[in-house]
Formats: structure tokens, sequence, C-alpha cells
């Protein structure tokens, strides 16, 4: 979502079986930043992430728009990875806020 000041990208929770899965797949690998991520959250966002980091960049144009990111559940741990891909590519987020 965008209005002409920010630009909003939201996660969904679990809802589905396959979720439900997602969640369980807790192994550590390699993450952005030197740390290491949740398999599970790493392997729901990749397939999706090429999508998101080119319609942000549509969003924001020539604009300077803030850039949030949001989610619930499954979608708090695929918001914060996004914004930690993110910054380890040195592109800035103003902000997270997530929830459980």
């Amino acid at each position: 979502m965008t209005t002409d000041e920010i630009i909003l990208v939201a996660f969904r929770g679990t809802e589905a079986v396959k979720d439900f899965i997602t969640d369980l797949n807790v192994d550590l690998i390699a993450g952005p930043l030197g740390g290491e991520v949740h398999e599970g959250f790493s392997e729901e966002l990749t397939p999706v992430w090429g999508t998101i980091k080119q319609t942000i960049a549509n969003f924001r144009g020539a604009g300077g728009k803030s850039l949030w990111f949001t989610g619930y559940s499954l979608g708090a741990g695929l918001a914060t990875l996004a914004v930690a891909r993110l910054l380890n590519k040195g592109d800035p987020v103003d902000g997270l806020y997530t929830f459980g």
C-alpha cells in the first residue's frame, strides 16, 4: 500500500496448513546482517522477494517516501527478515512494527 508520503508492506499471519509447515521449519540458516534466521521464513520470503523489491521501487519512484513494514505471527517473521535483507543491502527502512 502507498500514499503520497509512505509505503507500507504488510505480511499476513499463519492461516493455512502450508503456513503451519513453514512455522515448524525452525532450523537456523545463514541470514542477512551476519546472523542466522528461521529457515521456514527465509524459504517463504525468497520466491516473492524480487516482486516485493520491484513494487517498493515502483511505489517509491523519484520521491522520498518513507518505508514501513508490519506483520502478525508468521507475517512478523517475514517482515523482520525483509527489513534485514534491505538493511543488509544499504536500503533505507523507516520502521518495523510486528505483533504476535
